[in-house]
């Protein structure tokens, strides 16, 4: 037996080699392992490549639970959560494209009981590259604001931070202040926008107010949207500036009008930093809330604000990437 430089946790003395995995204590003769196996039951632990088969292969946790006849539903439930929190608990590594970001913003409603919660989706585009990258979802209790969007964007890598040069939002009040402060570009959603002028557009109901001078305006307003500066453009706003005015429009409408003719240069911005490769919408975060809302209807997993933001992270973590080509969005028809 040869001694080591090691003390015994007994004594406190010299240590010996008792074999090839055990040792002894020099003064009282203890011996012990060096590799001590776990006490108790051996835990029992469902396979990783569950996650892949739930969150992007479509299966149903109740396919795999009547695999398993000897445990109950609920227990094979509890054992699945266990896994998700495990994935969890993993460190991140988010590796994104050198050089300038473009973020990409929207958040997902719920209620539980009578108050709202709100799942805020971050993600992250090279302003020369065609993926969005996102982060770890942030679920806040309140409406979406402003202010809460602050403490959300405050969960950003610092580093990562300082590299956001423009963001990409709905036309949400008050990000303009902060996108202003923070020395950002902004650059509205023109989905959601056209979306508002669509509704108002007398499609469906032919007794709106306004008839064909609706169909006017939209198609003005999507030219207003992708037309380079220069006299077309100028002809464009100057017409707008006559429909935010006309008495065929009922109030709530010429308001819209004037608010985009407000925030025209917002609208715009993918055209005016055309070197940002700016998206002119924010479809891509809002597919992947279309994915969130398709798994938590086929799990039936969005029943706690706790449950909502384990399931969201561990789907964002599970399909980090998604396509994101910069442009515009409209085409003159």
């Amino acid at each position: 037996m040869v001694p080591q430089h090691a003390k015994s946790p007994c004594c406190s003395t010299f240590v010996y080699r008792y074999g090839a995995r055990r040792r002894q204590c020099s003064a009282c003769k203890k011996t012990w392992t060096i590799r001590p196996r776990k006490r108790g039951r051996p835990r029992k632990r469902l396979s990783s490549d569950l996650l892949r088969k739930i969150f992007l292969e479509g299966y149903s946790l109740r396919h795999f639970a009547q695999r398993r006849p000897h445990l109950a539903q609920v227990t094979f439930r509890h054992h699945f959560r266990r896994l998700l929190e495990s994935f969890v608990r993993k460190p991140r590594q988010i590796r994104v494209q050198n050089g300038p970001l473009v973020l990409l913003l929207d958040g997902l409603w719920f209620r539980f009981g009578f108050t709202p919660w709100v799942l805020y989706q971050i993600a992250l585009k090279p302003a020369s590259g065609r993926k969005a990258i996102f982060l770890d979802p942030v679920l806040i209790q309140g409406k979406e604001s402003a202010a809460n969007w602050e403490r959300a964007l405050g969960t950003i890598p610092v580093n990562l931070q300082r590299r956001i040069v423009a963001v990409i939002v709905d036309n949400l009040r008050g990000m303009e202040q902060t996108a202003q402060r923070r020395g950002w570009v902004l650059q509205l959603c023109q989905f959601h926008m056209l979306l508002k002028f669509q509704v108002r557009r007398g499609m469906l109901t032919h007794s709106l107010r306004g008839g064909d001078l609706r169909t006017d305006l939209y198609h003005t307003i999507r030219k207003a949207l992708i037309l380079p500066n220069g006299k077309l453009l100028d002809a464009v706003m100057l017409r707008l500036k006559s429909l935010a005015k006309h008495p065929d429009f009922p109030r709530r409408v010429q308001g819209a009008i004037r608010e985009f003719l407000a925030c025209i240069e917002h609208y715009r911005a993918h055209l005016n930093h055309p070197t940002l490769g700016l998206p002119s919408t924010t479809n891509t975060v809002e597919s992947m809330g279309a994915l969130l809302r398709h798994l938590f209807k086929r799990h039936h997993s969005a029943t706690t604000p706790k449950s909502v933001l384990l399931w969201a992270t561990v789907m964002t973590r599970m399909r980090p990437e998604i396509v994101c080509n910069g442009g515009s969005f409209n085409r003159i028809n």
